[in-house]
């Protein structure tokens, strides 16, 4: 099931592309690490929810004509949404809310917002599903600058609490080579 609501999950095992012969298809993703499973908030899980109990009221006025998809952004028929018209949608959305931004922005600043709030480059190739760490870095190295600082603050501070525990009684100190 791609969207667990119970683990607080989302899996990805399908992309939804545009064939010329079949129209819209859910088809495999364009890499094999395109496939992963998202863990998700409380927050993320109560908007599912409601778009779960929405989608419930469209499959009951749609009737006969519902489409099963298990996607979840659909037309009320539940059938798939063309990605222009959703990135359309989702742009009018943003803008009614003051905001400029298409899911793919919207996706950029989950990579950034990761990274700024020191979550591991590993785990944001995880999630954003990059094929590898490299990618990730490279597409997001505005970001890291600005952590230099946090790192080397971080650094410190291990090492005043590595001193005053020494100072205090604990763990051995290593004697310094220099002389």
């Amino acid at each position: 099931m791609p969207v667990d609501l119970k683990a607080g999950t989302i899996s990805v095992p399908q992309a939804l592309k545009r064939s010329k012969k079949h129209g819209l298809v859910l088809d495999e993703p364009k890499t094999a690490r395109s496939r992963r499973l998202i863990e998700i908030g409380p927050d993320t899980i109560a908007v599912l929810k409601r778009q779960k109990k929405l989608q419930a009221e469209w499959r009951l006025k749609a009737g006969p004509v519902w489409q099963d998809t298990g996607l979840v952004c659909t037309k009320e028929d539940g059938g798939p949404i063309k990605p222009d018209t959703y990135s359309c949608m989702f742009s009018r959305l943003a803008a009614r809310l003051g905001l400029k931004g298409s899911p793919h922005v919207l996706r950029h600043t989950h990579a950034t917002l990761m990274l700024k709030a020191g979550v591991p480059l590993k785990v944001a190739q995880e999630r954003l599903g990059h094929a590898s760490i490299v990618m990730t870095g490279d597409i997001y190295s505005h970001v890291l600058p600005g952590m230099q600082r946090q790192a080397a603050r971080l650094v410190e501070a291990a090492l005043k609490a590595r001193d005053q525990n020494v100072t205090t009684g604990g763990e051995a100190r290593p004697q310094s080579r220099e002389k």
